[in-house]
């Protein structure tokens, strides 16, 4: 009986420490924050959520992305993870990579080949076109993304690198095509954008490239 007993305990004790050691989500999220592949596989292999959103609207995937770890967003995706999930403020993982500038990040969704837009909603390049990340907008134009896709409000990359007064960013996309007659949901035109925010020297150079008011 005593031996039973003792067999009871022994088991009750190594099923707590396996509870103890199984890699939570927050440690995972945490690791998805500072760059640690390691821990989100061991999560992963033990059976964690993968597309989980938290309390603040994200996914590992989106928590790496927007951090700039590469490695942990490849591991995300080669595992199932969601590309085109969205946070509850409506951004998706790559979008925040982009925003941030992180190329390496977004050269890991392209080649898993995730989506590089994003309906009605800010894609990767609006956000890498206002953000003023030259290469990046490059690179994504290389990868196919539409250089006049319209953003949620109608604004074009253009139009965002406009207003965020990035000239080199402003010749690459004219260097791609980008429309100078295309108007935002608010009626303007490129030129317009450029007038509303006084980017006068912008300006200039959309005259020169043609634009009329």
């Amino acid at each position: 009986m005593r031996a039973a007993c003792c067999l009871v305990l022994l088991l009750a004790g190594l099923a707590s420490m396996a509870a103890d050691a199984a890699t939570s989500f927050i440690q995972a999220r945490t690791a998805a924050e500072t760059g640690r592949p390691t821990v989100i596989r061991d999560y992963l292999d033990e059976g964690g959520a993968i597309d989980l959103l938290d309390e603040r609207g994200s996914s590992l995937l989106i928590y790496a992305a927007r951090e700039g770890h590469a490695e942990v967003v490849a591991l995300l995706l080669a595992r199932g993870a969601n590309p085109a999930q969205r946070s509850l403020h409506g951004e998706t993982a790559i979008s925040l990579a982009a925003m941030n500038g992180h190329r390496e990040v977004i050269d890991a969704f392209l080649a898993a080949g995730a989506p590089i837009e994003v309906p009605n909603a800010w894609s990767p390049l609006h956000y890498a076109a206002y953000m003023g990340h030259e290469k990046l907008v490059e690179r994504l134009l290389q990868a196919g993304a539409r250089v006049d896709a319209p953003a949620d409000n109608g604004a074009t990359a253009l139009m965002l690198a406009i207003r965020g007064g990035h000239l080199d960013v402003v010749e690459t996309l004219l260097g791609a095509g980008a429309s100078l007659t295309v108007r935002s949901d608010r009626g303007l035109t490129p030129l317009g954008w450029a007038l509303a925010n006084e980017q006068h020297r912008i300006a200039d150079r959309l005259r020169k490239a043609g634009a009329r008011e």
